[in-house]
């Protein structure tokens, strides 16, 4: 097998987790602290009342931000600091194709 004929369906996580987008960064990094995981996926309700994904916050986001000595910032809401849009493809896609679009799009 290549990574040309492996799906991303082999390795991706189905258990995410995710915070509504008006939640606070704290928020983002108990989930994270609690489920040992690296990022959350920011969501938040359309019209309908569907969940729609929108953005993510990592550990690299909420480093970067404490690095401002800005105390303050934890209670930002995740929506005004939430990597965005947040890049899919389908569970079908090869391996290499979602390394190519990461790459194309600044992501790896």
């Amino acid at each position: 097998m290549s990574i040309g004929t492996i799906p991303v369906s082999s390795f991706m996580i189905r258990d995410i987790k995710a915070e509504q987008e008006d939640q606070s960064v704290l928020a983002a990094c108990k989930v994270m602290h609690e489920n040992n995981i690296g990022s959350v996926i920011i969501v938040k309700k359309d019209y309908q009342n569907n969940i729609k994904p929108v953005g993510i916050i990592t550990e690299r986001d909420v480093v970067r931000m404490l690095g401002s000595l800005n105390p303050i910032l934890l209670h930002v809401p995740l929506k005004d600091i939430m990597t965005k849009p947040v890049i899919t493809v389908s569970v079908n896609c090869s391996i290499k194709d979602a390394i190519h679009i990461m790459q194309q799009k600044k992501h790896s």
